[in-house]
């Protein structure tokens, strides 16, 4: 049975808030019919962000799935219209007050059940932007913490940076420093 002999036969919002919850069904191979509900939501960025000193800034934010603080990469959704590479300048600076030189380095789908896509920059030789305190969203509370390169593998192995999303653009930055 091949894996393209699927075909989709309906599709509906059950929910809509933050972020759309679909319902697809697909009628599969075995010609069996199956719903899935599906995260749709809009495209993000996430930028893995190196100083000049080479420190990571990762951010601390309260994350509501699990209900604690995480250690995140920079990142958020893009705007309307808005190209990858200005969200992702954008998104740094309100986030964190830095600016940096920006290298686009790939793109990957959040997960299986959604419709999301995160486009993954890194930026170097980052610093303060001048007289720059970074605004965040008003629903954003976060906390600025920079970590030397070096201590980046012994943070991710105790667990402290824990979305997927982000240990790929740590991985994909990593990568493009040949530190991997």
């Amino acid at each position: 049975m091949g894996q393209k002999n699927w075909k989709k036969i309906d599709e509906r919002v059950v929910y809509s808030g933050y972020r759309k919850m679909l319902r697809r069904r697909f009628v599969m191979p075995n010609n069996k019919e199956e719903d899935y509900d599906i995260v749709s939501g809009s495209d993000a960025v996430n930028i893995f962000c190196v100083t000049e000193k080479n420190k990571v800034v990762l951010i601390e934010q309260f994350r509501p799935g699990p209900e604690k603080v995480l250690r995140i990469t920079p990142g958020g959704l893009l705007g309307e219209s808005e190209k990858p590479l200005d969200a992702a300048k954008r998104e740094l600076l309100e986030e964190t007050g830095y600016i940096g030189e920006f290298v686009y380095l790939g793109s990957y789908l959040t997960w299986a059940y959604s419709t999301e896509k995160v486009y993954c920059f890194i930026a170097t030789n980052c610093k303060k932007k001048k007289n720059s305190n970074h605004s965040t969203d008003p629903n954003e509370f976060i906390n600025i913490v920079e970590i030397p390169l070096t201590k980046l593998k012994e943070e991710i192995k105790k667990g402290k940076i824990a979305r997927t999303n982000d240990l790929l653009s740590v991985y994909m930055g990593l990568e493009y420093l040949s530190l991997i």
